[in-house]
């Protein structure tokens, strides 16, 4: 009886020495939230121009190149949701190929940031009437490039 009480003493002893060296390491990196180190980023502002120049233009084609795997769209015309790069393709054709850009003014732009986004006005023509409506795009940086995760024509 004295045996094992003086192992169950010795066993609690180092549990609680141990548990001192379990609570005082760091967490494993797959639990830790992944920061991205904002200066290992490029400045998104020459993304920006060439998302500006190709909303502009009504060319999609000029901007599928920043599509993310997924981005979100809302636009005036009732279509709102998560795409894919190639569904967001096609949903942007068609808009532009409806509401005809004429001219994009930004009037805010935010690129010293993890989450840069810019926004402004977009005067389109649909049916022969001149119509302005506020554009917002956002960036995320993945797989080392500025990608556009979310455009709204509201």
């Amino acid at each position: 009886m004295k045996k094992s009480a003086t192992y169950f003493l010795i066993l609690i002893t180092a549990t609680l020495f141990s548990y001192g060296e379990l609570v005082g390491q760091n967490v494993s990196p797959r639990y830790q939230k992944i920061i991205p180190d904002k200066s290992q980023q490029p400045n998104p502002a020459p993304v920006f121009e060439n998302i500006i120049s190709g909303i502009e233009a009504g060319s999609v084609s000029s901007i599928a190149n920043y599509f993310g795997k997924q981005i979100y769209i809302s636009l005036n015309s009732g279509e709102r949701g998560y795409y894919s790069s190639n569904q967001a393709y096609y949903v942007l054709q068609n808009y532009f190929s409806i509401y005809r850009p004429i001219d994009f003014r930004v009037s805010t732009r935010l690129t010293n940031s993890l989450t840069p986004y810019c926004a402004g006005k977009l005067i389109y023509s649909f049916k022969g009437v001149k119509e302005t409506v506020q554009v917002y795009i956002g960036l995320s940086w993945t797989n080392d490039n500025w990608e556009i995760n979310q455009i709204t024509i509201n």
